[in-house]
This record gives structure tokens, C-alpha cells and sequence, in this order.
């Protein structure tokens, strides 16, 4: 499959397809007006990820942090910090366990390449069903490391479904690596196979259509090396309850914002 350049047309891939890959035109935040130090304040930050705590031994190094955000039309906004939880039936090694990764920077919550990512985004999924759900987006930074003595897992639990509506997979760069290869399973069966290369290069996936793995990376010539992703999570519906860690008040308040929300 071609990657695509419009936001109609990948639409209507991920929902003939369950699945579509954006070329890096699409989402390149400059076409937005963003500055070029902008961009390299933003892709600079995954150099600043802290450890990940939950890898297992053998699989490498992973840096990462995690945060979500609210989508509004006047912009994005960061929500309260809380644990990242999969279900044990999508994910068999981490299902089940209250994952608690280091917040997001704030200067990168407020990046307005940030802003113009998941605005182009959101121009490309379905509208979801739910329209709290916009206001529940997950966002992490990985990097996921490899060296001589160390093969890199981007995803260690495997083939997988991550237990979302959509996810995002925007590829930000690769450094002194080769493997790395995603491929998208449908019915257990490979039905789409890519290295992701260039910048804001992105693959979208419904995540309940589709079962999808990234194949181990090792060191190209080079003693270590690294991948860098942002993932972006869609969820399928969201309770009030879940969008603040805090009181019943900021609970009320926001509970009027889906009128403000792409779809609502």
C-alpha cells in the first residue's frame, strides 16, 4: 500500500483497510506554520527521557514518558497525571499492573508541533463514537535502545493490540540501528510489512481490527543505537471519572467539555 498524503484518503483506508501509513508531508508540522527550531526543540526532547522502569532484562534499554491530553477547539490540553494500565488479554507481559512512567515535559505538552500533530491526526480517524474520548488522548515518548550486548524490543510483549480505538505510531528517527520492522496481523495473518525512516512518517491502526509488532532492532555498525516514536492512543469511550485524578468539582467542570470536542 502507498503512503498517503490526504486526510480522506486515509480515512477511508483505516476504515476498508484497518490500517493506513501517512507519508511524512502529511504530518510534517512546518506545513502548519511551525519553526524549523521549534521542530528540533521537539524531536530533541526524547533525549531527555528518563529510564523505563518496567523493561525486562534482556530486552534492551527503553526510555519513555506518558501523559494524555485533552483535544478542545481552542488547542490541547494536558491532563492530570495518572497510571498507564492494559488489560492482561492485549498486553501478557505488563496486563494487569498500574505502569507509572514519568510525566511528560511541560514544555513539550505545550510544543506547538504537539498541537499540530494531533490536530492533523484527528483529521484522519473516524469520527470515535464517544465524544469524551477526545478528551482522554494517550500520548508517550519512547526511545527504545540497542548496543552490542543488548538486542532493542519495541514491543516485548509481542505480537499485541494495545486495547484502544486508534493509535498513532509517528515515527520521529532511528540512529545507528537496523531492524525495526512493523507489520500490521489480520486474523493472524501479515498483511502489511514497513520500515519507518523518515520523520513524522506515521502508520494509524484500528486497534480493534487489527494485531500489529515491531521486530527487535541491533546496532548497525555502531556500538549502540536508538529508536524514537510517539505513540498516540484513540480510546474507544472514556468515563468523566477517568479524565481527573482530583475532586468532584474538576470532575463537574469537565465533564462540559464534550460540546468543545472534535465530533461532539
Amino acid at each position: 500500500m502507498p503512503r498517503v498524503s490526504a486526510a480522506a484518503v486515509a480515512k477511508h483506508q483505516l476504515e476498508a483497510f484497518g490500517y493506513a501509513h501517512l507519508s511524512p508531508e502529511f504530518l510534517d508540522p512546518r506545513r502548519s506554520g511551525c519553526t524549523e527550531h521549534q521542530v528540533e526543540e521537539f524531536v530533541g526532547s526524547w533525549n531527555a527521557l528518563p529510564q523505563d522502569p518496567y523493561m525486562l532484562s534482556g530486552s534492551g534499554a527503553r526510555r519513555r514518558r506518558y501523559g494524555r491530553c485533552a483535544v478542545l477547539e481552542e488547542g490541547i490540553k494536558m491532563l492530570p497525571s495518572v497510571p498507564f494500565v492494559q488489560s492482561d488479554e492485549v498486553n501478557p507481559v505488563f496486563g494487569g499492573i498500574e505502569r507509572r512512567f514519568a510525566d511528560l515535559d511541560p514544555a513539550f505538552g505545550a510544543s506547538p508541533v504537539l498541537t499540530s500533530l494531533i490536530r492533523s491526526l484527528c483529521e484522519c480517524i473516524p469520527p470515535l463514537p464517544d465524544p469524551m474520548a477526545y478528551l482522554n488522548l494517550g500520548i508517550h515518548q519512547i526511545r527504545v535502545q540497542t548496543s552490542t550486548t543488548a538486542t532493542g524490543l519495541p514491543t516485548p510483549e509481542g505480537i499485541h493490540q494495545d486495547g484502544h480505538r486508534y493509535v498513532a505510531q509517528v515515527f520521529i528517527v532511528r540512529n545507528g540501528i537496523e531492524g525495526g520492522r512493523s507489520t500490521f496481523y489480520e486474523n493472524g495473518v501479515p498483511v502489511y510489512q514497513t520500515h519507518l525512516t523518515q520523520p513524522f512518517e506515521c502508520l494509524l491502526v484500528d486497534d480493534r481490527r487489527m494485531h500489529h509488532g515491531v521486530s527487535a532492532i541491533q546496532p548497525a555498525g555502531t556500538a549502540s543505537g536508538w529508536r524514537d516514536m510517539l505513540l498516540l492512543d484513540f480510546p474507544e469511550t472514556v468515563a468523566v471519572e477517568a479524565l481527573t485524578g482530583n475532586g468532584g468539582e474538576e470532575r463537574a467542570a469537565w465533564s462540559l467539555l464534550p460540546e468543545a470536542a472534535p465530533g461532539g
